[in-house]
């Protein structure tokens, strides 16, 4: 009899640990009041890992909790970024006890001011629909730098898609460029743009004004051209040569101009391919 006993005791143990085990999202649990949360800006950034969680567990039970990209925490200070946190991690707390965590982070609003070292945060609310499938394309391509926040402030900022811009991965630019414009219905930009970006604690993240501009020129000649590829102002002067009556055979090429705008008056500019004075395509860029 004490033999059938035991038996049973062992076949009922695992159901009683599993049953102590508590699984759910952060943001659930938070809202059920079920943990406690401290959040602390450690590096004074708005991208990279800069967001350690310190999570206490109220309950009894085993705690495995999900912290996923799209939650946002907004600063004790309003006048600071909220911030998005875009990488995915779990976290296995016991009963009473407390756990860390380092997080990946965006800002969420272009405008506010940047963090400091050891701001403290709290939890505020998920992100939307729109926000949530960048957040995760940009987890699953690792993009944690100013490509992923780019592309966060088209949707939170209503940035333009041609800002999510990295010459050096052109093709994962341009995919996250895809994405950005499905989800906001924008056309895909003709041009792309880079600018810069202020790390300055208690300043905007966000400057308006371009540093370089980026267009692709694709063209399929039937013979032989001399070519000139520029980029010209209103008054039609060539104020950056890209090459100058350099020989064409009759196939198809692909350029890729850079502008380099910082220090050139706001205005229309127009990116120019010509043979002979004439142009045989253009494209205009907007300077600000």
């Amino acid at each position: 009899m004490k033999r059938i006993i035991a038996l049973l005791a062992l076949a009922v143990a695992p159901n009683i640990l599993m049953a102590e085990t508590i699984k759910m999202e952060l943001g659930e649990a938070i809202n059920k009041h079920l943990i406690k949360m401290d959040a602390v800006n450690f590096k004074g950034n708005y991208t990279g890992k800069s967001m350690k969680l310190t999570i206490t567990n109220l309950q009894k039970s085993t705690m495995v909790l999900k912290v996923t990209p799209g939650i946002i925490l907004k600063a004790d200070d309003s006048s600071y970024q909220p911030m998005a946190l875009a990488s995915e991690e779990t976290v296995v707390i016991q009963p009473s006890k407390q756990s860390a965590v380092e997080m990946y982070t965006f800002c969420g609003n272009a405008p506010r001011r940047c963090p400091g070292m050891d701001m403290h945060y709290s939890f505020s609310h998920m992100a939307n629909d729109k926000l949530m499938p960048v957040l995760k394309f940009i987890k699953d391509n690792m993009l944690f730098d100013y490509l992923g926040q780019s592309a966060v402030w088209a949707i939170t900022n209503n940035h333009e898609p041609g800002e999510i811009y990295d010459p050096e991965r052109p093709e994962i630019s341009k995919k996250l460029i895809n994405l950005v414009c499905q989800i906001t219905k924008k056309d895909l930009p003709n041009y792309y743009t880079v600018g810069s970006y202020s790390p300055a604690v208690g300043q905007p993240a966000y400057n308006p004004k371009k540093l370089k501009i980026y267009a692709d020129f694709e063209l399929r000649l039937t013979d032989a051209k001399t070519l000139t590829l520029g980029v010209y102002d209103q008054a039609g002067n060539m104020i950056q040569k890209v090459f100058e009556n350099e020989q064409f055979g009759a196939i198809g090429h692909r350029f890729t101009v850079e502008f380099e705008a910082e220090g050139v008056e706001a205005g229309n500019y127009f990116i120019r391919l010509t043979e002979a004075g004439k142009a045989i395509k253009e494209q205009m860029v907007r300077v600000d």
